[in-house]
């Protein structure tokens, strides 16, 4: 019987992966240039921010060179009432540009929903260009997401980086890779599971009539997720970018412990999730890196096959290779095979820790 369960669970693997690998392209995409007839999208940029002073530095310079750029008509900062000196600097950047930057204070209590909620309210403009203070912008960033035809929610790339080499850095790295194959696929194939609101395009008018928040606000993480899932119910148009112009980036928690109050937020709300299709998936992958970690045990006791649990390690090894270097060649990551191996031993056992614990984890977002 168990054989038949590990099974089962590496065949929905083998398929979700194949899948993905087939709506991926093999290197980095070609942006045609824009014709002049083509229609010139309007955009609102809104990022919220909380107690993000040491990043509020370097995120206003970004700003500053994406101001310039036609298809960009505002940014809004939303401050999550922050603690620290960022509202100050905000207000005198706005000073130097006060035609185009707007501060606005998210109402109620803080959080991250409400943040975007009380920005996207004040947007003039049709689209919505959402992401975070913490985030890298490539100089190509707004004409690359304004460059493939229109839908209702584009959903840009957003990877982790780490400015130091290091285990705990490069396997967040890895890790943001695949997922952001998966989620990039599912978009392509028509079947989107996942998003990051680091990097989302959407008409304002959309974002009210869906509401997307209306039964979720007292949950703390899933913002993009719940976004995404309220387009995707509605039967909106949702499309993918793959492109290193697109391509928006945030540092990796830097420690341990860290990193792992991150992936527990992120993890909290998959149950709460309004799409069997997502609920499944999550679950299944779930059950399969747990049948990876305790088929070791079932092996030894003899009540599984030894071959099946080698077989399924096999596999995995080499679909879970096939998808990061499909991804790093678009996106032009560097990685070692031994960066490559080391994470993957230990990613089964990561996935099956934070899955189980998320379901007792209560988190906030800052």
């Amino acid at each position: 019987m168990m054989d038949i369960v590990c099974l089962l669970l590496a065949l929905f693997y083998c398929l979700m992966i194949a899948k993905s690998l087939r709506s991926m392209p093999r290197d980095a995409v070609e942006i045609k240039t824009i014709e002049p007839s083509k229609k010139i999208l309007e955009i609102s940029l809104i990022i919220p921010f909380r107690n993000e002073g040491k990043n509020l530095p370097h995120l206003l310079a970004q700003i500053e060179s994406l101001l310039p750029q036609s298809q960009l008509k505002e940014v809004i900062l939303v401050d999550d009432h922050s603690k620290d000196g960022g509202p100050e600097l905000v207000h005198d950047f706005i000073q130097m540009h006060p035609e185009k930057v707007k501060y606005v204070l998210s109402k109620g209590e803080a959080s991250k929903k409400g943040a975007l909620h009380s920005g996207i309210i004040e947007a003039e403009f049709e689209w919505v260009l959402i992401s975070d203070a913490d985030s890298e912008f490539p100089s190509g960033w707004i004409a690359s997401m304004t460059s493939i035809p229109e839908s209702d929610l584009l959903v840009g790339p957003v990877l982790f980086y780490a400015k130091k080499k290091s285990f705990i850095g490069t396997f967040q790295v890895l890790d943001s890779i695949a997922l952001l194959g998966i989620g990039q696929s599912a978009v392509e194939g028509g079947t989107p599971l996942f998003a990051s609101a680091s990097n989302l395009l959407f008409r304002k008018s959309d974002y009210l009539e869906l509401n997307p928040f209306l039964n979720n606000w007292n949950i703390p993480s899933g913002d993009d997720v719940f976004l995404l899932q309220s387009f995707a119910n509605a039967g909106r148009s949702i499309k993918t970018i793959w492109h290193p112009h697109a391509l928006v980036q945030s540092e990796a928690p830097k420690t341990l412990i860290k990193m792992l109050k991150q992936k527990l937020r992120w993890a909290s709300k998959n149950p709460l999730v309004p799409s069997m299709r997502y609920q499944f998936t999550a679950f299944s992958v779930l059950l399969f890196n747990v049948s990876l970690i305790a088929g070791i045990a079932l092996a030894v006791y003899g009540l599984i096959a030894t071959s099946l649990l080698v077989a399924m390690w096999v596999v995995k090894l080499v679909l879970d290779y096939l998808v990061l270097r499909r991804l790093s060649n678009v996106y032009r990551k560097t990685w070692s095979l031994f960066d490559f191996l080391s994470s993957f031993l230990i990613y089964p056992l990561y996935v099956t820790f934070i899955g189980i614990l998320s379901f007792f984890y209560t988190p906030k977002w800052k």
